[in-house]
């Protein structure tokens, strides 16, 4: 969250200007930042809500501008979602109880300032999380709008397929099986799309779709349309979900004359292509965010591959990038993905590997490429591999964030030498920060106690001519490298 987030925009209906900056005081102590508005009638209370985005509205009880079921009613009546924190004095059945049959949100205990500060935190962060999941829904079903464009614009004939019921087929299915309408195949099973010789074998691969079995990736089989026209083809398989419901999406490739072209298979190395490999770690991701674990995406690069270029000559380079291929699927296991990331990045999406047993398939893998001597063009080569890992899990179950740290990784390892592994861990990071927290809030308690702060200050001088003398107090605390500036305590 940006440092402007993190800003409490607040409303506060407080008869007693004091009052109102006390309750300010108590919460910037407490180092909450907030940008305080006072509403000085009913009406101005009503203005401010249309004219202002807030974050949170404060209500004393006592109040003789508004009452707190007033309060109420003119957020409801502003249309926004702004709760509604009502300051008592003390805490009684009565003080609790009433300003929540009244609409209050929350109630906080004015004299108590952890509490004060809490509540005020906990609605803060409510809010936000709210105002968080309207905007994802937003942008999913503007995602979706525009899944459903591409997919009726799409060439490939692609079907959704639910307990072996078609759910969606677009344009090019229905014209490959001489289809004019979905209606006349909705609900309708995908045996019918398949000739006789092979449906017993497809209607065993529903069966084990439907107990949770993964689909294998391709599928060669005979079409059949309506008319008992028979063709041969491959059916491509993607795990997905269709209003909600888990179903497979599977795209239809007409084989013409018993071939057909591989676009998910990389010429030069036999390894999946860069589209392919993305398009396996946005699912790993899908899992992760579901809060599936043991998958992971290691990221690997030979080093100074320029200077063995020198070596074997650029006409080589595609057998050498072949041979680390060839390495690269010793090391991986039949759940792994493989592939080419660019010219001479590879990458493995491990799916069923505990993170332990990664790393240490990864070092396996990174004394191969050192022990190794690959033979090219009647000369022997040597070289070495550096590896960046990024262990996946809810907290990072992002596709460009886990590349990113995938890339920061394998640079950071090329740039300490080569031939060596550097990994993320989003749980070993979680524990370092809290390390750091720790640490900080022992430096700040140790200046407390030692009088380690010092105050500078600088006058302010009005450009409009205002009467008085102002100036601005800054605070530093002393540190073991010099002062440190309030943004790093």
């Amino acid at each position: 969250m940006g440092k402007q987030e993190n800003v409490i925009r607040l409303l506060m209906i407080e008869d007693s200007l004091d009052d109102a900056e006390q309750i300010v005081s108590v919460l910037r102590n407490g180092g909450i930042a907030v940008r305080p508005v006072r509403a000085e009638s009913a009406e101005h209370l009503a203005q401010q809500l249309q004219s202002q985005p807030f974050d949170l509205v404060v209500v004393n009880p006592a109040s003789k501008i508004v009452s707190i079921q007033g309060a109420a009613d003119a957020v409801a009546k502003s249309g926004k979602d702004l709760p509604l924190i009502v300051l008592i004095a003390a805490a009684t059945d009565e003080t609790i109880l009433n300003p929540y049959r009244d609409g209050a949100s929350a109630v906080a205990i004015r004299g108590k300032s952890e509490h004060v500060h809490r509540v005020f935190r906990r609605e803060f962060d409510n809010v936000n999380t709210r105002r968080n999941v309207r905007r994802l829904e937003a942008s999913l079903r503007e995602s979706e709008r525009r899944c459903e464009a591409l997919l009726d614009s799409s060439r490939d004939p692609i079907c959704f397929v639910h307990e072996g019921m078609h759910v969606r087929a677009n344009k090019a299915y229905l014209e490959m099986f001489g289809f004019e309408d979905f209606d006349e195949i909705e609900g309708s099973t995908l045996l019918d799309m398949i000739a006789p010789e092979h449906a017993a074998g497809f209607k065993d691969l529903l069966k084990k779709l439907s107990k949770g079995d993964k689909p294998p990736v391709k599928l060669e089989i005979k079409g059949q349309k309506p008319d008992g026209t028979q063709f041969d083809a491959v059916m491509e398989f993607t795990e997905a979900t269709y209003e909600g419901e888990p179903c497979q999406q599977i795209t239809f490739r007409q084989n013409v004359g018993g071939a057909i072209g591989d676009a998910d298979t990389d010429i030069v190395t036999g390894l999946h292509t860069r589209s392919r490999l993305l398009k396996e770690l946005d699912h790993v991701v899908a899992e992760a965010a579901a809060g599936k674990t043991d998958l992971a995406l290691m990221m690997i690069e030979p080093d100074n591959f320029k200077s063995l270029l020198d070596t074997i000559g650029i006409g080589s380079a595609d057998l050498l990038l072949a041979d680390m291929a060839g390495v690269l699927r010793e090391f991986a296991d039949e759940n792994d993905e493989v592939g080419r990331l660019s010219d001479t990045t590879f990458a493995i999406v491990v799916k069923r590997d505990s993170h332990d047993d990664t790393a240490r398939r990864s070092e396996a893998m990174r004394k191969r490429f050192e022990d190794k001597l690959f033979e090219l063009a009647n000369k022997s080569l040597s070289l070495t591999v550096s590896v960046g890992i990024v262990m996946i899990g809810e907290k990072i179950a992002n596709a460009d964030a886990i590349l990113g740290q995938a890339t920061n990784k394998l640079k950071a390892a090329q740039a300490a030498g080569g031939n060596r592994i550097e990994s993320f861990d989003p749980a070993a990071q979680d524990k370092a920060d809290a390390e750091g927290e720790r640490a900080r809030l022992d430096e700040v308690r140790h200046a407390l106690k030692n009088n380690g702060f010092i105050l500078f200050y600088q006058p302010i001088i009005s450009l409009h001519g205002a009467d008085g003398e102002f100036y601005e107090i800054l605070v530093r605390m002393h540190g073991a490298q010099g002062e440190i500036l309030p943004s790093g305590f």
